[in-house]
């Protein structure tokens, strides 16, 4: 079960938490900004303004090149919030793997969010035609 702590995150039970005003949770118990990209590795300006961005809404920030990666990450124990940014080549295998283990995890904790980056139009319209035929959060 979960709560709300006084830094707004969404704590598990039994977490250490700030209280009100006592700044950001601990590393273990805070959201998490995903970023499954395969080049997450090689793109530093991207990769040091995504962390940047993780900084400012309280988020630790990770990188994975590949969904099977963010997979096993996510099985080693599940933190309260995930918000997922990825790639468009990434963005279905990142999919099919939040169902396969919401089948198989009784507690996958909240995906808040998934985006996808594109890099061009026809790659929008394709992630566009994606989403809009996928189910609203299928995991």
């Amino acid at each position: 079960s979960r709560r709300r702590c006084g830094s707004g995150c969404l704590c598990r039970e039994g977490d250490a938490m700030p209280a009100k005003g006592e700044g950001k949770c601990p590393p273990n118990t805070m959201k998490k900004l995903v970023w499954c990209n395969e080049s997450c590795k090689e793109d530093l300006y991207i990769k040091t303004d995504i962390a940047q961005l993780a900084d400012d809404i309280g988020a630790e920030f990770i990188c994975f090149k590949k969904a099977c990666k963010f997979g096993r990450w996510l099985v080693q124990g599940p933190p309260s919030i995930v918000y997922l940014l990825t790639s468009w080549r990434e963005a279905k295998p990142c999919s099919d793997e939040l169902r396969r283990l919401k089948e198989e995890l009784v507690d996958l904790g909240q995906i808040t969010m998934m985006v996808l980056c594109t890099e061009d139009n026809t790659s929008t319209s394709r992630a566009q035609t994606w989403a809009n035929r996928a189910v609203k959060h299928p995991w």
